[in-house]
């Protein structure tokens, strides 16, 4: 990623300062701006999804979600974002046009 990358700009304006507190080690979230803390903690919580496999990370199959979600699966092949929402509009669908067919 190159020093322009958008995503290395949100994380310029932040860091996190590792201490040591009464229960242990800990780490605290130091940003620039209170305004920029959402969006530094959103690019670090991407770094480490990238971190942890960045072939985990997939588009949803539903052609109208925009959304992206990491795959825990264990063999990889989750196709949704949510099981409850994309998957189960899928499966309607899927219902639907073979009743129609033979009906």
């Amino acid at each position: 990623m190159s020093p322009t990358c958008p995503l290395n700009e949100v994380l310029s304006h932040g860091r996190i300062r590792r201490v040591m507190a009464a229960e242990g080690p800990g780490a605290e979230t130091e940003v620039d701006d209170p305004s920029r803390l959402a969006a530094w903690l959103a690019a670090e919580d991407l770094l480490q999804l990238v971190e942890r496999g960045r072939h985990r990370i997939r588009e949803c199959a539903n052609g109208h979600c925009i959304l992206h979600f990491f795959d825990t699966s264990q063999n990889g092949r989750r196709r949704w974002c949510s099981m409850a929402v994309c998957g189960n509009r899928a499966k309607v669908s899927r219902h639907y046009e073979r009743t129609k067919r033979t009906g």
